[in-house]
């Protein structure tokens, strides 16, 4: 994974439990890799304040994507799906702009 450009997760049905450990298994990776997911490995609308700055969810920059009915193999419905890139810097970054 240390080497990877892109990771490829389909953790739809994962638990919260294996989710926030594969977060720890991205640390690893390199800045700029991407992981492309079903489930978000950040929560929507969270914002990097004092309370939160240890979040590991903060390494990613994070865009989210829909895909339309008929679009994929695995449903005939639509659904979203997230890349998330990894920026170890992205919360010293915010941290330096106040």
């Amino acid at each position: 994974m240390k080497k990877a450009d892109v990771i490829l997760v389909n953790n739809e049905v994962f638990s919260s439990d294996l989710n926030e450990r594969l977060k720890l298994l991205f640390l690893d990776c390199k800045d700029g890799c991407r992981i492309v997911s079903l489930k978000s490995f950040v929560p929507e609308g969270l914002q990097i304040t004092e309370h939160n700055e240890g979040n590991l969810a903060h390494i990613f920059d994070l865009q989210k994507f829909e895909y339309y009915s008929h679009d994929v193999s695995w449903t005939d419905a639509s659904g979203n799906y997230y890349i998330a890139t990894k920026d170890s810097k992205r919360a010293l970054r915010r941290r330096d702009m106040k």
